[in-house]
């Protein structure tokens, strides 16, 4: 379970970091930066949306899952007594 988790990782990695280079342009001079569109998105509830459905996934998670912790019969057994 660890080892093609860690491939994966190995060859993700990589890739990400060679993208990300790539778009890495400087702004064409005289246009505007998207300063103004990146205002207008600035949603402060969006946190709060993510937190609550990060929590509502974990609840079910946990809800979900079996933890078997019932306790295991207790079986008692008598021996004669063989005192006179």
């Amino acid at each position: 379970m660890k080892l093609p988790f860690l491939i994966s990782c190995a060859l993700i990695l990589p890739l990400s970091t060679a993208l990300a280079a790539e778009k890495a342009t400087p702004l064409p001079a005289g246009k505007p930066a998207g300063v103004k569109q990146a205002q207008l998105f600035d949603d402060k509830n969006a946190m709060f949306i993510v937190a609550g459905a990060a929590l509502v996934g974990i609840g079910v998670g946990l809800a979900v899952s079996s933890d078997d912790n019932s306790p295991t019969p207790v079986t008692t057994t008598s021996a004669p007594s063989t005192t006179p």
